[in-house]
């Protein structure tokens, strides 16, 4: 599959030369030239974009094929196409659910149908379909996009665990910001760049609502979009944050809490209630994918190690 073509090296400068004199123009506002973190800001923005495009790169030339990137960009082609065809096809693909537009969805030649049928395969073509508008139909560029909202999501975690532990922000910046495997396979057109974007987002937005009680408002919209993003890409995702969020929340007010009598019945009540919401979030996941049903998830876990190995 050919989805890396000349026209994307010609463009690629081009966005390059927009996404650092944003990210320039960003750092000079925010961070002085003492400031111990402005050193770190670039740096962890190229890293970042080299593995966007390091990716589809890998994919097109070493091993030859597509994978999941090069199907969703492929993909995404065929949405973007209806804007010039038809705009109302185009807009009902990009915002209605899958299930509602199975009439048109069964008239495309879809790379895969897993892509095209699947609603969390289905959302980063989504985003390439309008990313595409903006890119001349050109994977690398998109790739860019989306190392750059990587790297802000990132940047965002970061910033909260060098709040909690302002000594350690060498160290941090070595675990969240450049860690090879991290930023090469978590940075390109792929779920796992959405899903760890969301997660950051929500992480940095739930701390700075619950721990530092910071811009309510704005954090709680993006703890709620963020979330339903994660349950659509990787509900499993939220199923492991969210009772470790909760309790986070309760250790940090619980010294606040004068009655002893509510602080003893409060963990125990924190505690059932993780329960029945791993419990309710695991069937809904099941429901989703019958890959992490109980009577196959442990096929799926073998499945999953074995790709890993190879």
């Amino acid at each position: 599959m050919q989805f890396i073509g000349i026209n994307d090296f010609l463009l690629l400068p081009i966005y390059l030369a927009i996404i650092y004199a944003l990210a320039y123009n960003s750092r000079n506002k925010k961070y002085s030239i003492r400031h111990p973190l402005r050193k770190y800001y670039i740096p962890a923005l190229t890293v970042r974009l080299v593995g966007a495009a390091g990716l589809g790169l890998l994919y097109q030339f070493y091993y030859g094929y597509g994978g999941d990137t090069g199907s969703y960009f492929y993909n995404s082609k065929l949405i973007t196409e209806y804007f010039t065809q038809d705009q109302g096809i185009f807009f009902d693909l990009i915002f209605k659910p899958v299930l509602a537009t199975l009439d048109i969805r069964n008239s495309i030649a879809w790379n895969d149908s897993v892509f095209g049928f699947s609603e969390a395969n289905y959302f980063p073509i989504r985003i390439l379909a309008v990313l595409q508008l903006f890119t001349f139909g050109t994977y690398l560029p998109c790739a860019l996009f989306f190392g750059f909202i990587a790297f802000s999501a990132t940047w965002k975690a970061y910033l909260a665990f060098v709040n909690l532990f302002p000594a350690l922000y060498k160290e941090f910046a070595i675990a969240v910001l450049f860690m090879p495997s991290v930023f090469f396979w978590g940075s390109g057109i792929l779920k796992d760049t959405i899903s760890m974007a969301a997660l950051c987002w929500l992480f940095y937005s739930s701390y700075s609502v619950f721990i530092l009680g910071q811009n309510k408002i704005k954090n709680l919209i993006i703890i709620f979009f963020t979330l339903f993003v994660i349950v659509i890409v990787k509900a499993y995702i939220a199923m492991a944050f969210v009772p470790g969020l909760m309790i986070w929340i309760f250790l940090t007010y619980k010294n606040r809490i004068r009655s002893q009598a509510l602080k003893t019945v409060t963990l125990p009540f924190l505690l059932v209630l993780i329960t029945f919401f791993s419990y309710f979030s695991y069937q809904r996941i099941a429901a989703q994918d019958a890959r992490f049903s109980a009577d196959r998830i442990q096929t799926q876990a073998v499945v999953v190690n074995t790709v890993i190995l190879v």
